[in-house]
């Protein structure tokens, strides 16, 4: 039996490597070595850092990069057009403008969700 933990094989069971009824033979007087084979299993996950583990982390810092990014502009952009919509008293265009403002700012946020959405069902296993 396989044991998969984070896309690859970790470790072995040794159940049905001693015996084929999945313990030790009872005709024999020695006792299944698991131990040894536990240790030449993990010494060799340290290296097992394939190509696309490391694309898979420069994609996923990537992408963390621009949704903090992303994150800071619109909630600036929200506050700017509430202050331009606090300052604009009984001024119709400056009112408007800052109405435009805060409505492209939450549009952006919606669409910049969809895409992160997007992005994580694109990358297997996802990039969060």
């Amino acid at each position: 039996m396989l044991i998969q933990i984070g896309g690859s094989v970790r470790a072995v069971l040794a159940t049905n490597i001693c015996h084929p009824s999945g313990g030790v033979d009872p005709s024999s007087t020695s006792t299944c070595d698991t131990e040894g084979i536990w240790k030449a299993i993990n010494s060799n996950t340290s290296s097992m850092t394939s190509g696309s583990e490391t694309i898979d982390r420069l994609v996923q810092s990537t992408v963390d990069l621009f949704s903090a990014v992303t994150g800071i502009v619109i909630v600036l952009s929200i506050v700017i057009g509430g202050i331009q919509y606090m300052t604009a008293r009984d001024n119709v265009k400056q009112v408007a403008a800052a109405k435009n403002r805060i409505l492209m700012s939450v549009l952006s946020l919606v669409l910049f969700i969809f895409a992160y959405t997007i992005l994580q069902w694109l990358v297997p296993g996802g990039t969060f």
